[in-house]
């Protein structure tokens, strides 16, 4: 996907925004995702290597960036019940692993 033309007239356009920001979060998923399948970094050759420090601080860019889907609850009418329930188990497990990863690191290093 093209990024989107630069608007000169709106310095601060909400799209460029926007595209900056996934890119930044793309960037940090990426790298995540190395790292947890031990892969090489694509500019050096070595494998991607993250401390606890800044395993933490992806941790709190990625709370920030991406929607938190802890509850959601969507209810239609009486004729008509709709019952949707989401909880976050899933990244709640993701972000133990990576807790129990710095831990390691922190004890490692």
């Amino acid at each position: 996907m093209a990024a989107p033309k630069k608007n000169t007239t709106k310095p601060d356009d909400p799209r460029q925004r926007r595209t900056r920001e996934a890119i930044k979060t793309s960037q940090l998923v990426n790298r995540l995702q190395g790292f947890a399948l031990n892969q090489a970094d694509g500019k050096t050759g070595d494998p991607i290597e993250i401390d606890g420090h800044r395993l933490k601080a992806i941790e709190i860019l990625l709370r920030k960036s991406l929607p938190d889907l802890s509850s959601v609850q969507l209810t239609g009418d009486e004729d008509n019940p709709v019952h949707v329930k989401s909880s976050n188990a899933d990244i709640e497990a993701v972000l133990g692993h990576l807790a129990a990863i710095a831990e390691r690191n922190r004890d490692a290093g």
